[in-house]
């Protein structure tokens, strides 16, 4: 049976069309910029620039976080900051410099996937508009400022796919060449993210294997796939070893009801999610492509990474933007097969999650239907820059007795406002962790991140042997010891790993 062909071209390119084109991309430069200029405020994003510029200025490699990431890491910043330092002065990646990186990938992606989107049959209008649902998707944004290797390794991906999509359509002049490019981008994307270079490298291959190329051809493709990824990962392979990724404590119910949640409320928002869920049904005929993919076969891989890249995200439930390819994906699946009026509501609701954002978590408090800035805004907010009214709040605590005030902001917010907003704080370092200090003595008293809860339990132990006593802020012990018990009050004292502390409102 014939795959249903996708909604077909209806209105031609026009002078406006380009017009909404050239006042899209202004927009999303120009957010993206104001998110560079805000600061960063990922963890993830600060240790990248740490490991850099210790790899730089003392030739030390290290990873941010296990397993690794070393296209970002070892082949690509490293490299760029030593070019842009030729002319003297002390190289170093700052994390205005990581941002306009960021930005240059999330341009690349978008790249790709506007190509992407040239591989169905579907009007200018239709295209333009999926391009800007993906480049105004909250997650999307936010990473194109001051995220880890999403929209990188993300353009990874959507580039093997093209090749592999323009080889079953037989556009590839050099088809040889078009399969060892498709599987370089595939084990690419491994270099940034490693569950994206592994689902590439799987759709890749299985497509390899039902194709018309002969045996001698595959296994060279599977050694060239093997040689290249051994020469992006040698070098964290020889320095570090095998580092698997972090455990996850949580539970196969607790990963369902967290990954559920994260899934609906925060990787579209709840109603362009329940409708692009619809997609997939209308895109169902796409199944029917069968091997050796003698045709377009976008669709086919399309459906079923989507299904991948969601199902991936309950192993570790933790960064919903695991999914954006996912997410990429499903706005692909309804450029091509949905009939208009689902397009037209989903695009209108997925382009209002810049204005509001449901969620019946905010603040960890239930007060019925809740409409709040944008992801993207609320990103802003948590920028170093944002974070002192809470520091602020936490001195003021400090600076009247023997008190450890630990403040709902991360190590380096502190270290963010002791560089660059002349803070006060003194470091304490017996609280290093990771290159980072976790807090700082404030007159007779202490103030410390949040993170301290996580990596200095004896040291706040110790603090209090010596006579301090420990305060946390509401907001803080609400999110990470009430999240799920929406209705109770919190309480003015609490008992956290066997110690005493005050539970009060820092803002």
């Amino acid at each position: 049976m014939d795959t249903p062909t996708p909604i077909e071209a209806r209105t031609p390119a026009s002078g406006f069309l380009r017009l909404c084109g050239v006042a899209l991309l202004a927009g999303y430069l120009i957010l993206s910029w104001i998110g560079a200029c805000g600061g960063i405020s990922s963890q993830d994003a600060h240790g990248i620039i740490r490991v850099v510029n210790e790899q730089v200025q003392s030739g030390t490699i290290q990873v941010s976080r296990p397993p690794g990431h070393p296209l970002n890491e070892y082949w690509v910043l490293p490299n760029v900051v030593r070019l842009m330092h030729l002319g003297g002065g002390g190289p170093a990646l700052t994390p205005f410099g990581y941002s306009l990186y960021q930005l240059a990938g999330g341009l690349i992606c978008l790249g790709f996937f506007w190509l992407l989107l040239g591989q169905f049959s579907i009007s200018p209008a239709r295209r333009l508009l999926a391009t800007a649902c993906l480049a105004f998707s909250p997650n999307f944004l936010i990473t194109s400022s001051e995220g880890e290797e999403f929209n990188w390794g993300m353009a990874c991906v959507f580039a093997a796919l093209l090749v592999l999509t323009r080889l079953s359509t037989g556009a590839t002049k050099s088809p040889l060449a078009g399969w060892f490019l498709s599987v370089a981008f595939a084990v690419a994307a491994s270099g940034y993210r490693v569950e994206y270079g592994g689902v590439a490298l799987l759709a890749v291959f299985v497509t390899l294997l039902f194709s018309d190329q002969s045996w001698p051809r595959r296994i060279g493709l599977g050694v060239f796939a093997c040689g290249l990824f051994l020469l992006i990962w040698m070098p964290v392979l020889l320095h570090q070893g095998v580092s698997p990724p972090y455990d996850n404590p949580l539970s196969i119910l607790t990963r369902i009801a967290v990954g559920v949640y994260k899934i609906a409320f925060q990787s579209f928002g709840v109603v362009p999610f329940v409708i692009a869920l619809t997609f997939l049904f209308q895109a169902r005929g796409a199944f029917r492509i069968l091997p050796p993919f003698r045709q377009n076969l976008l669709g086919y891989w399309a459906l079923w990474l989507v299904v991948i890249f969601f199902c991936l995200f309950f192993l570790y439930p933790t960064k919903i933007l695991v999914v954006l390819p996912g997410v990429a994906f499903l706005i692909l699946l309804g450029a091509a097969y949905a009939e208009r009026w689902t397009w037209s509501v989903f695009a209108l609701g997925c382009m209002a999650l810049q204005l509001v954002h449901v969620d019946c978590f905010d603040n960890r408090q239930w007060v019925g239907p809740i409409v709040r800035p944008g992801l993207w805004a609320q990103d802003q907010v948590a920028k170093p820059a944002a974070m002192r009214p809470r520091i602020d709040a936490g001195d003021q605590i400090a600076s009247t007795g023997r008190h450890v005030v630990i403040v709902n902001v991360w190590a380096w917010s502190l270290d963010w406002q002791k560089q660059n907003a002349g803070w006060a704080g003194v470091p304490d370092p017996e609280s290093t962790y990771e290159g980072w200090f976790e807090s700082y003595n404030f007159g007779p008293g202490m103030v410390a991140s949040r993170s301290i809860l996580d990596n200095h339990s004896k040291l706040l132990a110790a603090y209090v042997s010596q006579g301090y006593d420990l305060w946390v802020d509401k907001g803080l012990y609400r999110e990470r010891y009430m999240r799920y018990n929406l209705n109770a009050p919190t309480p003015e004292t609490a008992v956290i790993d066997g110690l005493p502390y005050h539970v009060v409102e820092m803002k």
